[in-house]
């Protein structure tokens, strides 16, 4: 991986959060429809720890710039 990069962790979930409600209305047209909890820190605690399970399956790479 580049070393841009790093696994996300669970204590990115306030910063995503903040970053993903910013952008919201412009990535609208692009994203899924999403529940309203993804926007909110729990939201994206959740998403966080599905996600860091998937990649301890083996099954996912969940990186950040």
């Amino acid at each position: 991986m580049a070393e841009h990069t790093r696994l996300i962790r669970t204590a990115d979930a306030t910063t995503l959060a903040e970053l993903i409600r910013r952008n919201r209305e412009h990535l609208a047209p692009w994203d899924p429809q999403r529940p309203e909890s993804y926007f909110t820190e729990a939201g994206q605690h959740e998403f966080l720890g599905n996600q860091l399970a998937q990649h301890a399956l083996g099954t996912g790479e969940p990186r950040v710039i």
